[in-house]
């Protein structure tokens, strides 16, 4: 792409395009007797302006040496958009030769849209392999998640001694599970990735216990927050962990085999998920757990994400290997391309499910949801955890993708740096 456009002028008709959304925005009518435009006009003169951002984006990006697929984040993702102005496109454009050198520095690795238009082929051919992972994934989840939700519920009238007992009850296996972690933590150098995974039950059942038992110190106002949420949350954390770990094994099994153009056998695959699954679940259920709970204060959380998205890929792989650690090393210095495809995934996700939900049961039971998933009839709320599931089942082929070409990028480097360390030997030499 040859074409390219200044600074200033990105920013002349970025402003004047702006301007025109702004007074779309002023012009909207509110209500059937107001002489603006209808909403249905002002949204698709909103889209279209917003459109017309793509090409300016596109020149300003090759102009100063970045790839041009970021226009798609920086135009149709408004963090994505307002992050791409501050940071890039404020700077002036760069000397050919410096240009050259960026070109190179991404031109030799995938980007998130390449990972992506690489992974829906794959997916496809994985798709007896991967739709019954994820329908069962999901309608489990949506099934024992209903049966804790009534839990919940029935939770608030269940006897006071009994609620404690409960309670106390959890809490003191919740002890010995930390303890047993913390065993497991000190001699974690010899360790076995099984024999972490009765610590994938410490904090699903510390939730569960907390809950009842703040419910019974007086914090009875807060049920809705306290025990729906929180008991919940402790059943999302542990399926999510090991019906997770199964659902990796499986798409990313299939996966690597039509990546190397081998036969997908559904049932060997099949086969392979009890043992690999409890295998995979030590480095899968941690990484679930720290992302999970880092999202309460949305930083940590986004940092794990990044972090760690390779490592399942490495646990499904490289049993040998330790997976966290290698993940960390290796989305070093990649991870804002990691973000990018996440966060396009997932802000298409949550339109399609809030989508398909408003269109089953109406908006307002659509809204609702996002407070009580009891709103729901079972039908849609397994329908949206079989959505979710996809989503994983896509993300986790693209982060496949990106991790053997990450893996490639940083050996063809060792060799290039080898290469020029003998070629400097030899010449002092001779």
């Amino acid at each position: 792409m040859d074409r390219r456009i200044g600074r200033g002028a990105f920013f002349g008709i970025w402003a004047i395009l702006f301007v025109a959304q702004l007074a779309t925005l002023a012009n909207m009518s509110s209500s059937a007797e107001d002489a603006g435009l209808p909403l249905p006009v002002a949204i698709a003169v909103l889209v279209g302006l917003q459109l017309l951002k793509f090409p300016i984006t596109a020149w300003r990006l090759n102009d100063i040496g970045r790839p041009i697929s970021d226009s798609f984040f920086f135009v149709l993702v408004p963090v994505a958009n307002i992050i791409g102005l501050l940071r890039y496109m404020t700077e002036a454009s760069p000397s050919k030769a410096r240009w050259e050198r960026r070109r190179r520095g991404w031109g030799d690795q995938m980007g998130p849209l390449e990972a992506l238009m690489r992974a829906l082929p794959l997916v496809a051919k994985t798709a007896g392999v991967g739709v019954p992972v994820v329908v069962v994934y999901g309608v489990i989840m949506a099934a024992v998640g209903d049966a804790m939700l009534d839990f919940a519920a029935d939770a608030a009238h269940m006897d006071p001694t009994t609620r404690a007992n409960l309670s106390q009850a959890l809490l003191a296996v919740a002890m010995l599970l930390a303890l047993y972690t913390g065993v497991q933590f000190m001699k974690r150098a010899k360790a076995s990735r099984l024999s972490w995974f009765p610590s994938l039950f410490l904090v699903p059942v510390l939730l569960v216990g907390l809950s009842l038992y703040f419910f019974d110190a007086g914090m009875e106002s807060n049920l809705q927050l306290i025990l729906l949420t929180f008991i919940y949350m402790g059943w999302q954390l542990l399926w999510m962990s090991i019906g997770g770990a199964a659902l990796v094994v499986a798409v990313t099994l299939a996966a690597e085999r039509a990546r190397t153009g081998k036969p997908i056998d559904a049932g060997s695959i099949f086969a392979q998920l009890g043992p690999r699954t409890l295998d995979v679940a030590g480095p899968h259920g941690t990484r679930v757990q720290a992302v999970t709970i880092g999202m309460q204060v949305i930083i940590p959380g986004i940092f794990y994400l990044l972090q760690l998205a390779f490592a399942d890929s490495i646990a499904v792989l490289r049993p040998e290997a330790a997976a966290l650690k290698e993940s960390s090393q290796l989305t070093w210095g990649m991870r804002q391309r990691i973000f990018k495809l996440i966060l396009a995934m997932t802000i298409v996700t949550m339109g399609l499910h809030f989508g398909l939900t408003s269109a089953i049961d109406g908006v307002d039971k659509a809204m609702a949801y996002f407070i009580d998933p009891r709103e729901m009839s079972f039908g849609t709320f397994a329908m949206g955890e079989i959505i979710w599931a996809v989503y994983a089942w896509v993300l986790q082929v693209a982060l496949l993708l990106m991790y053997h070409d990450r893996v490639r990028y940083l050996e063809e480097r060792r060799a290039e740096r080898k290469a020029k360390r003998a070629a400097a030997e030899a010449a002092e030499a001779g």
